[in-house]
This record gives structure tokens, sequence and C-alpha cells, in this order.
């Protein structure tokens, strides 16, 4: 949320529609990045329409600063909502890594002990 935001967004979105072009890219690479593109769109369409209504100059820092403050009351922009998926996504696949890393020990470890798990060597006391 950043009065600044369709600007810096440009040649990003620029650079983002080229790659699409691309054939070299893998499916799920182009989809992830056309919801980036799209996401920068929405957000900077969202800041557009605000600063229309706007009166004051970039020099003007505490407008510029109740600016950004009033974006962030309205609640997360386009691009933050993506973003905030993204990590979610990220999260989610080092939970699942660190879980299968634990499984992948304990196989190892059974392998080590000859197959035999701490639970069957106790049975075989009983």
């Amino acid at each position: 949320n950043h009065i600044a935001f369709p600007e810096l967004f440009l040649p990003l979105g620029v650079k983002v529609k080229s790659l699409l072009k691309s054939e070299l890219l893998v499916k799920k690479f182009k989809l992830k990045l056309s919801q980036l593109l799209d996401a920068g769109h929405k957000s900077t369409e969202r800041i557009l329409v605000k600063r229309q209504s706007v009166t004051f100059s970039p020099r003007n820092i505490e407008d510029v600063s109740g600016f950004m403050k009033d974006l962030s009351e309205e609640g997360r922009s386009p691009m933050g909502k993506f973003l905030e998926g993204i990590q979610k996504q990220i999260r989610s696949r080092e939970e699942n890594n660190s879980v299968s890393t634990v499984w992948l020990q304990d196989d190892a470890q059974n392998k080590r002990s000859g197959g035999k798990t701490p639970l069957d060597e106790d049975e075989v006391l009983d």
C-alpha cells in the first residue's frame, strides 16, 4: 500500500508480460506469474482511483503518510493478498518437508536396527 506503487510496478509488469509469452517456462510458474500480474494491476488500479482525488503534492510528506494510512485502513491490497497466499504455501511446504525428513530419518534408523522398531523389540520381551 504505497502511493508510488503504480510507477514502481510498471517495469515489473512489462517484464512479467514478456515472460508470459515465453514457451520455455513451466505451466505452474506461468500461472503464478499471471496471478502476480493480475494482483499488481488490481492494486495499481485501486491506488490510481484513490489518487485522482488527491490535492497535495508528493513533497508533502504528512499528506502522503495520511494517504497511505487510509489505504492500509481499507484492508489488504490485492498484491498483499497474493503475497500472503504465496507465504502460506511456502510455510505449508516447509512443514511437509520437515515431516518428511523425520519419516526418512526414522526409516533410516529402522534399517540400521535390522528393520525392528522399538515397539517390535518390546513385543519380543513379553
